[in-house]
């Protein structure tokens, strides 16, 4: 099958420095988070005040009512960035990110700093005893996504990942119809990525996975509607692609294909292009028919097929028009104080998306079909690299 390949941020080197941050941690005597009653306000900190993190910010702000939430302190290594967050928030503003989380007053973190960021902070944050919200990609590497969800299996913290499209309503409702049968046995799933002629799959200055405007996006809520909240992890993935239009010494792929098989009997295809309006909709595919997710969900039968007549698939097209959804912000904030029981982006579907993500950039790169051990959790295949 292949030797594994090194995990260089593995995740015994990230829990190590994760060890040393509890240490100091402990050593502050910082208190953990309080208990949140139903009707408690959560006070929040958001760590990276660029454009994203101020949108955050404003978001936030814009629900201390409704929400009964705050922003107390924000934290950037720009010092212009804090000050334009302060002015929207009116709290404390930090250039160190540690300062924040030092509070005892802040419940929950907001990470918004580039990608190669997340895992340190969101790690930190909930050694801490803070509640993490983190934007997509969960992480940098495999061996970071893993540690991150080893230990908000240990803390018991709240952490939701960014994945925005995760709050579709119609992903759970295409859920519980593939679980309930109406298309038979679901065995493909494919979605394509926007990606215009002057964007980016991957930052390769920092080789990272494609980050959360593309893959991230798509693949989440399909392994939603495939297997359920918490995903599942690959056992096979192939990607190919290549430098076709944007000619500008980039190392990241304009034009990229992947396709992940699951231990549950499916694949999903994912295809991101520069391309004018290739058409592949949001779609799958089962033994007695389809499911289109564009525009709510749309179930489609194939009538030549016995079980369509005699069994639980639909016999006729079915439109189920979109329900109003709770936003993946409101979400965070409904689990913390204990009213929703399902988070629409959890760790576990974090991890499961990170590691796939990143088998398929290492795919494309090595030009090799990359194996995931499930028992290990380790990848076989290819030449030692970052993963």
């Amino acid at each position: 099958m292949g030797a594994a390949i090194p995990q260089i941020t593995s995740r015994r080197f990230f829990l190590k420095a994760a060890a040393t941050t509890a240490a100091a941690l402990a050593a502050s005597r910082i208190a953990p988070a309080r208990a949140l009653g139903a009707n408690d306000r959560i006070s929040f900190g958001v760590v990276g005040c660029g454009e994203q993190g101020a949108a955050r910010v404003t978001g936030l702000v814009e629900r201390v009512e409704a929400d009964n939430v705050c922003v107390r302190a924000v934290a950037d290594i720009c010092r212009r960035r804090v000050t334009h967050a302060q002015g929207i928030c009116k709290g404390d503003g930090y250039l160190d990110y540690r300062r924040l989380i030092e509070r005892r007053d802040i419940d929950a973190v907001l990470v918004a700093t580039p990608d190669h960021w997340h895992a340190k902070i969101a790690m930190d944050a909930l050694e801490s005893g803070k509640h993490v919200y983190v934007e997509a990609p969960m992480t940098h590497t495999i061996g970071e996504a893993l540690a991150l969800r080893d230990a908000v299996r240990r803390t018991k913290r709240v952490l939701q990942v960014g994945s925005q499209v995760t709050a579709t309503k119609c992903i759970w409702q295409a859920h519980e119809a593939i679980r309930d049968g109406r298309i038979g046995k679901a065995t493909w799933a494919q979605a394509r990525v926007n990606c215009s002629a002057g964007g980016r799959l991957s930052n390769d200055d920092h080789k990272s996975a494609p980050t959360a405007g593309l893959l991230y996006q798509h693949l989440a809520p399909l392994l939603i509607a495939m297997s359920g909240p918490n995903g599942e992890y690959p056992s096979r993935v192939n990607a190919s692609g290549g430098l076709y239009i944007e000619k500008d010494g980039r190392g990241a792929s304009d034009t990229f294909l992947m396709t992940a098989d699951y231990p549950s009997e499916y694949s999903i295809f994912l295809i991101s292009t520069p391309a004018n309006e290739p058409n592949l909709p949001e779609r799958i595919y089962g033994k007695c028919g389809v499911m289109d997710l564009n525009m709510g969900l749309k179930i489609s039968p194939n009538g030549q097929i016995s079980e369509v007549r005699s069994g639980n698939c639909s016999a006729t097209q079915t439109c189920v028009p979109p329900k109003p959804a709770r936003d993946i912000a409101g979400n965070f904030i409904d689990t913390i104080r204990g009213r929703a029981n399902t988070l629409y982006c959890n760790v576990e579907l974090g991890a499961a998306t990170m590691v796939a993500i990143r088998m398929a950039v290492e795919s494309c790169r090595q030009n090799k079909t990359m194996v995931w051990d499930a028992n290990k959790e380790q990848v076989l295949g290819g030449r030692p690299v970052e993963v």
